[in-house]
């Protein structure tokens, strides 16, 4: 019998026709017996007789009846009228994705709004040992409710991980081609089983958000060439340019050929492009790219050197061991407060002299050079050799580690004064503060310990034991974790913030001779980056999965490298390497280095811009700010900063604020206007 021209299927009353596919119908129907609507879902004859059909059609039901989530359609009822089988499900009023995108993209939060809830879905169903296989717009109905709801739909081709066998397969790739992952087709053309794991989802899941920001299919021929094998990953700023640059990163590595390569999660790849949109609309002076004021360099910095006229070194910069007593930290100068009481008068009369002739020149450069930059104000004298510092993000107040202090300096930077001293451990040495500025973490690398600070209470709320040497700390975006680079021990201490409690270690470097640098988590939560000087190995930057806590991979860097940090999408991490005096750009999802390039000696730290365009790598042996573009990967600015700046961080109202060692001293960078 014709499905169109019955009145009744079972006990379902048909009132109107949704859509038709190759496979089935879908109906508006009513449900007399328990009074409501339902979409009715049915097996069209010609493939009723078809055991292959009628499994995969049944699967559904079996499979999605398991799972409880807001977002997933559910199955109220299974059943079959003269051999054909149906399926009664949850009835949404409103329309599919599909039908939303072909009419053009989709404002960018709308669309993180929508696919934010089927990636929930998603998780949901892959915790419950569930792959979906075939996410895509279709598959995804849109409410007409406000606020909109999004449900995923037909699991019919769904799968359980680590399945061996595959129920209902047809011959070729089960799925909708252009959204296939690429091992998919790639076990199809040899002739492999299928074998299940959610990496697939969060590829079909990126080729969706694509499709949802640009109007268009990430890959629209969904052949082999655009699959499968080396292939020129599209950009989604190309389709609508309208789009913020990060995002082309984040869908990268969603379509990555690699599965261990992509998000480990659905909800981390939406997360990703939000933590983008974020960024984009909080920009300020500082984040639309202008220059910091301080004069260039007379001439543009040529490979192989510094700025200074001083080539880079290959020797390798090896911190000492922990069998040899390491020397309390001694600045190599003194600093301006206490050498304003020291100096004697004939000395303040050449420093005068010098101020003014600095002033005239100041003018000078303002004549002969048209709209002038606003010269730096005064440095804020700190503690002894201040080591890092953080900003908060009101930018009114900074926290700096103060390495010969044993303390962290609190400084108001309106007054620009230091308002209070908390003491730590011995030999703080980094800092990080929490997302709502409540909380700062410092690792204390003379007591092996990792201070808690109450920020507005300005008191130490606890002393953690980490591992031998903590030289850096990275919270997760949740802020529920803190990660420790132990130096001396060679592992990265896992902590529970809220407990206060170290909860994992991962060994990373663990022979005698190797020691860790700076670390950084990825804006996803997924994956931490730590840097490793090694005695008897190459030099490595090293991936650490955090739900597995284990090391993942590694990839060579500079030599003896630093400080790192993570581009705003992920897609990039970036790396001071102090021993051959250069920044290394690298490809997280290719796990491997793209350029290597010359900065000042022996640097140390590198810092983002707030919208990720410029990187600032610290020198405090050269004295010096590398100003890179990212976008090129070229110097474009070197300054020069007297006293050994160490750290960078960004403020409010186009600010930058330096720390430096030597001198003990934070000084204000100003954007040009």
């Amino acid at each position: 019998m014709i499905v169109q021209q019955r009145l009744k299927i079972g006990r379902y009353v048909l009132i109107k026709l949704i859509g038709e596919g190759g496979m089935g119908q879908v109906w508006k129907a009513h449900d007399p017996v328990i009074k409501r609507t339902v979409a009715l879902k049915v097996l069209l004859p010609k493939h009723a007789a078809d055991e292959q059909y009628r499994t995969r059609f049944l699967r559904e039901p079996q499979l999605a009846g398991n799972l409880k989530h807001p977002n997933i359609v559910v199955v109220y009822d299974a059943g079959a009228e003269n051999g054909d089988p149906y399926l009664a499900m949850e009835w949404i009023d409103g329309t599919d994705l599909g039908k939303l995108v072909a009419e053009g993209p989709l404002a960018p939060r709308r669309a993180v709004r929508i696919l934010g809830q089927i990636a929930s879905a998603l998780d949901t169903a892959h915790k419950n040992r569930l792959v979906h296989r075939d996410v895509k717009p279709n598959n995804i109905l849109v409410s007409k409710s406000t606020p909109e709801t999004a449900h995923l739909i037909d699991f019919g081709i769904g799968k359980e991980i680590e399945a061996t066998t595959d129920s209902g397969k047809t011959d070729g790739v089960i799925g909708t081609r252009q959204y296939v992952a690429p091992e998919r087709i790639t076990a199809a053309m040899n002739g492999e089983e299928d074998r299940p794991h959610t990496g697939v989802d969060v590829y079909s899941l990126a080729c969706v958000m694509y499709e949802a920001l640009t109007g268009q299919m990430a890959f629209p021929t969904g052949n082999l060439a655009d699959t499968a094998g080396n292939r020129r990953l599209p950009k989604a700023t190309e389709a609508n340019p309208k789009l913020p640059m990060a995002c082309n990163g984040v869908l990268e590595r969603g379509f990555a050929t690699d599965p261990q390569a992509r998000f480990t999660t659905a909800g981390q790849l939406v997360d990703a492009v939000e933590d983008v949109l974020n960024r984009h609309d909080q920009l300020t002076a500082w984040e639309r790219g202008r220059p910091l004021t301080q004069p260039r360099a007379a001439a543009a910095q040529t490979a192989g050197g510094d700025g200074n006229g001083e080539a880079p070194t290959n020797s390798k910069l090896k911190k000492p061991q922990p069998e040899t007593p390491r020397p309390k930290p001694q600045t190599r100068q003194m600093t301006a407060r206490a050498a304003a009481h020291r100096r004697p008068l004939w000395g303040r009369w050449i420093l005068a002299i010098v101020a003014a002739g600095g002033l005239t020149g100041w003018f000078l450069w303002t004549a002969g050079n048209g709209d002038a930059p606003t010269p730096p104000p005064a440095d804020i004298a700190v503690g002894t050799a201040p080591h890092a510092i953080a900003v908060d993000s009101t930018g009114k107040l900074a926290l700096v580690a103060e390495t010969g202090s044993d303390a962290v300096g609190v400084v108001d930077l309106t007054r620009r004064t230091v308002v209070a001293s908390i003491r730590v451990g011995d030999e703080p040495e980094a800092v990080a503060l929490s997302a709502d500025n409540s909380t700062a973490y410092v690792p204390n690398r003379g007591t092996n310990t990792l201070s808690m600070i109450d920020v507005a209470k300005r008191s130490v709320l606890a002393s953690i034991p980490v591992g031998d040497g903590p030289v850096d700390v990275a919270l997760s975006r949740d802020g529920r974790r803190a990660y420790v680079s132990n130096a001396d021990a060679g592992s990265v201490s896992i902590v529970d913030t809220a407990r206060r409690a170290v909860v994992g270690e991962v060994d990373v470097a663990p022979f005698w001779g190797d020691t860790l640098g700076g670390l950084a988590v990825s804006p996803d939560g997924s994956r931490v980056l730590v840097s490793a000087t090694r005695q008897w190995f190459e030099d490595r930057v090293f991936e650490i999965d955090t739900a597995k806590e284990e090391v993942a991979s590694s990839v060579r860097a500079g030599e003896a490298p630093q400080g790192i940090v993570f581009s705003h999408d992920g897609r990039y991490a970036y790396v001071a390497n102090s021993g051959s005096n250069t920044m290394s750009v690298i490809d997280v999802i290719n796990r491997a280095e793209i350029t290597a390039i010359p900065v000042g000696r022996e640097p140390q730290k590198v810092v983002l811009s707030p919208d990720g365009r410029l990187a600032y790598v610290t020198s405090p042996r050269s004295d010096t700010v590398t100003v890179i573009d990212l976008t090129t990967n070229v110097v474009t600015q070197t300054l020069s900063v007297d006293g050994g700046p160490i750290d960078l961080a960004p403020g409010a109202d186009g600010q930058a604020y330096v720390v430096k060692q030597n001198s003990g001293d934070l000084t204000t960078y100003s954007l040009n206007g």
